[in-house]
C-alpha cells in the first residue's frame, strides 16, 4: 500500500485518526524554530497544510514556496492555508530546478524528506540554496516509533517493508550525521507522543491508511490487538526535530 504515502484521502484519514494525543506536534515544532524577519521559506512535502499554516505566519513580508508531488494535495493545502501569496509547485522534491531558483532562509520538511530517491544527495543540493544564515529543518519519526503497532503486526506475520521501517526508525539518525558534517550548529530533539484510539476499529482504520497495510490480515490484526492491550489503546509516536545552521 505504498500509494497511501501520497494519496490525499489516506493522509487526511491518518491525521484525523490521531486527534487524541499527548503532544501537539505543531506547537512542539514551532516553539523551537526561530527565523529572521520576513524570511524566504521553502517547504518540501507540504501535504494538506498542517505546517504550512504556521510557516505562512512566519513568512511575514517574505515569501513561501510549497512543494508536493500530488496535485490534489496541493489544492487541499491551498484551501487550508488560505493565503494568496503562497507559491505552489507540483513536483517531486528530487527535481530541485523545478521549484527553487534563488537562495532561501529556511528549508522545512515534516514527514516527507525520506521519500526522496537519495535524501543525502538532495540535502547536499538544497544546502547550496541556503543563505549565509539560513536554516534547514527536518521533522520525522525516529527510534521507537509505532512500537506497539509494529509488535502487533509482528505477531500476525506482517513484515513492515525494509524501506518503510528504515524511514520510521533510522532515517533521521542518518540525516543527523549528514547535518553534523555540513553545519556549524545542529539541534536534535526528540519527544514521545502517545496517541490514544477510542476503539479497535479506529486503530484498524489507522492501519488501513498506512503504507504497510495488508487487507488479508484484518481479522488477525483485530484479534491480536485485543490480546495486546489491557486498557487504553495507545500507539507511541517517536518524533524528532533536526535543525542545522551555520
Amino acid at each position: 500500500m505504498k500509494e497511501n504515502a501520497i494519496k490525499t484521502s489516506a493522509l487526511q484519514k491518518r491525521i484525523s485518526s490521531q486527534n487524541n494525543q499527548t503532544v501537539d506536534l505543531n506547537e512542539w515544532v514551532f516553539s523551537r524554530l526561530e527565523v529572521k524577519d520576513n524570511p524566504k521559506i521553502l517547504e518540501l512535502c507540504c501535504g494538506t497544510g498542517a505546517q504550512t499554516k504556521y510557516l505562512a505566519k512566519l513568512m511575514g513580508g517574505g515569501s513561501l514556496d510549497c512543494v508536493d508531488i500530488n496535485q490534489e494535495t496541493v489544492e487541499e493545502n491551498r484551501n487550508t492555508a488560505g493565503k494568496d501569496n503562497i507559491i505552489y509547485h507540483v513536483s517531486s522534491i528530487d527535481k530541485v530546478d523545478r521549484y527553487v531558483s534563488e537562495s532561501v532562509d529556511l528549508i522545512f520538511t515534516a514527514y516527507g524528506f525520506y521519500y526522496s530517491k537519495d535524501p543525502v544527495a538532495l540535502h547536499s543540493e538544497l544546502y547550496k540554496k541556503l543563505n549565509k544564515d539560513g536554516k534547514f529543518v527536518l521533522v520525522g519519526p525516529v527510534l521507537g516509533n509505532n512500537a506497539e503497532l509494529y509488535e502487533i503486526l509482528g505477531q500476525i506475520g506482517v513484515k513492515v517493508p525494509d524501506d518503510m521501517f528504515f524511514a520510521s526508525e533510522e532515517f533521521m539518525l542518518v540525516m543527523e550525521r549528514e547535518f553534523l558534517n555540513c553545519y556549524g550548529n545542529v539541534n536534535f530533539n526528540r519527544v514521545l507522543n502517545r496517541v490514544k484510539y477510542s476503539s479497535f476499529g479506529d486503530l484498524l482504520n489507522y492501519w488501513r491508511n498506512t503504507t504497510f497495510y495488508d487487507a488479508s490480515k484484518e481479522e488477525e490484526f483485530l484479534s491480536a490487538a485485543k490480546n495486546f492491550y489491557d486498557g487504553n489503546i495507545i500507539v507511541t509516536k517517536s518524533i524528532s526535530y533536526l535543525e542545522g545552521y551555520a
